[in-house]
């Protein structure tokens, strides 16, 4: 009996462990990895803060004129877009157009240049489903609003770094380099 017991009870011990084994490994491809330490270590970091010249000022007044609210508010990322040609534009349009953010009542401007970053995830076939970083997104720029004090008279978003892209990981990353006019 202790025979036919002791073959069975290492089947199921290796059966539990290899399915706790893909548990663990799809958690964490679903979740998404880290970003690469030497990211982390340029994220919300002030590089400068100045005050903004009148060029700069007359700039964003005519970009406020030019500002239409009624797109802000129907805006959304397509819902898959191939890995880093398409889903960096796709990600820089969304942060640039469409993320949201407290205004000052009033106040001088001062601009703040830092880098904000969010990771995401790209299926088999190299595609990013882009409208489930919406949310990421504009908690990225709320970070970085509640880091240089509280609200913006404009973000000017570039790209600053892509990272490769790796399918079925949610190592891939954007960095982008933010310039945020605050009072």
């Amino acid at each position: 009996m202790l025979k036919k017991i002791i073959p069975l009870a290492m089947v199921l011990i290796t059966l539990m462990s290899c399915e706790k084994e893909i548990q663990t490994n799809e958690t964490e491809s679903i979740s998404g990895d880290p970003l690469p330490v030497e990211i982390q270590e340029l994220i919300g970091k002030v590089s400068e803060r100045r005050a903004a010249s009148n060029e700069e000022i007359e700039a964003f007044k005519n970009r406020k004129e030019n500002l239409d609210l009624a797109q802000k508010t129907s805006c959304s990322l397509d819902s898959d877009a191939s890995c880093s040609s398409v889903s960096t534009p796709e990600f820089l349009y969304y942060v640039t157009n469409c993320v949201t953010f407290p205004l000052p009542s009033s106040g001088g401007f001062n601009i703040v240049n830092t880098k904000a970053a969010i990771s995401y995830y790209v299926d088999g076939d190299g595609d990013v489903n882009c409208d489930h970083y919406e949310d990421d997104l504009q908690a990225m720029i709320d970070g970085v609003i509640s880091q240089v004090g509280g609200s913006a008279w404009d973000i000017t978003p570039s790209v600053y770094l892509v990272s490769s892209c790796n399918e079925r990981s949610g190592a891939n990353y954007i960095v982008f380099d933010l310039e945020v006019l605050t009072p």
